[in-house]
């Protein structure tokens, strides 16, 4: 496995748990992250690619961040935070666009389970996040 890929399940491990604690994502942590890639890119003489990243970043961002909007007006309910969209961001700037949304996918019935199970109405991401990555990780 490659050592970015390492780097960012670590940063995931450390954001679910904030999340999970206190139900907020540290921009600190996101910024380091993505710093992170950005120097690993640099030590690897590929420049272009921290375009390529940031473009994919913003590829998954940008819907989601419309989307959420969109939802927030339509409920009139908060749907998912800035770090939430932030962190989704993060997770393209490391990996392409189609396994984020398949880390999603995974992520939202890791939800939807443990929303049911524990009859709570609310859940924070990321840790579904966090262990959605580790299985598409390990599966691929």
């Amino acid at each position: 496995m490659r050592i970015d890929i390492i780097v960012l399940l670590v940063f995931l491990a450390v954001i679910a748990f904030i999340d999970y604690r206190h139900h907020i994502i540290p921009d600190s942590l996101l910024l380091s992250a993505v710093i992170f890639r950005i120097l690993y890119l640099i030590f690897l003489n590929s420049y272009i690619n921290i375009l390529y990243s940031l473009g994919k970043a913003l590829l998954i961002m940008v819907p989601f961040l419309l989307l959420t909007v969109y939802m927030e007006k339509k409920t009139g309910k908060p749907q998912c935070g800035g770090g939430d969209i932030k962190l989704l961001g993060l997770m393209g700037f490391y990996l392409d666009p189609m396994p984020v949304l398949v880390i999603l996918f995974i992520a939202s019935l890791l939800q939807l389970t443990a929303l049911k199970y524990t009859g709570r109405q609310f859940l924070p991401l990321a840790p579904a996040v966090a262990v959605s990555t580790i299985i598409y990780l390990f599966l691929v």
